[in-house]
């Protein structure tokens, strides 16, 4: 906020308050910050034809655990796996990289209620539920 606009705001604001707050590149556009996205993956850069031959599968279970179960359109994988992919725990949600499986399972309380996300190589069985 520029020095006008704290006069503006606060007109009785003494110069300390002016000098702590004042921000002199007020009136400039902020630079563009760099954020890493879809485009450094290298699946990308490479069109995922090497990569997706060299990585072995992954497969992502999506367990839903509700007292009420849900309608099977509503457990939302879409944004869990998106958030498992820019967490970088995944290498991409494209079919050839990711297997994804969700499920649901009734539970008696509310306490008991979870959403649990298990990442493996396609090829290993989970020691809890042997899938």
């Amino acid at each position: 906020m520029t020095r006008n606009e704290l006069l503006r705001r606060y007109p009785n604001a003494s110069p300390a308050f002016l000098r702590a707050n004042a921000d002199p590149t007020a009136g400039t556009l902020p630079r563009p910050v760099h954020e890493p996205g879809v485009q450094e993956n290298p699946l990308v850069e490479d069109k995922g034809k090497e990569a997706s031959q060299t990585r072995a599968p992954i497969r992502v279970t999506i367990t839903c655990r509700r007292v009420r179960l849900l309608d099977e359109d509503n457990p939302c994988e879409k944004f869990l796996v998106d958030a498992l992919r820019y967490e970088k725990l995944i290498p991409g949600d494209s079919p050839e990289l990711v297997s994804i499986e969700v499920r649901q399972q009734k539970v008696a309380h509310k306490a008991e209620e979870e959403t649990v996300i298990l990442i493996a190589p396609q090829n290993r069985r989970c020691p809890h539920c042997g899938s």
